[in-house]
């Protein structure tokens, strides 16, 4: 959801960059809006990444210290064959 209001924010820079000028012209506009858009949310997705890379590493050790880090084997079914 939150991505929306960039895309809408985005939809209408372009809008007003073809209402000023050419194609051409908010085209470039779009482009640069974007770009600096991405540029922006970098450090949020690089933290992020390593907040959720942290958090799985801390895990793996809880699990690891608790001897809980590998599911029980499955127990093989007998059968009887008659005959």
């Amino acid at each position: 959801m939150a991505f929306l209001a960039p895309v809408g924010e985005l939809v209408l820079d372009m809008e007003a960059g073809l209402g000023g000028g050419s194609i051409v012209q908010g085209a470039e506009t779009l482009a640069t809006t974007f770009k600096n858009e991405v540029i922006k949310g970098i450090p949020w997705g690089l933290g992020e990444g390593a907040g959720f890379i942290a958090g799985s590493k801390v895990i793996e050790n809880a699990k690891k210290d608790l001897g809980i880090d590998n599911p029980p084997p499955k127990k093989r079914k007998r059968t009887r064959k008659i005959g």
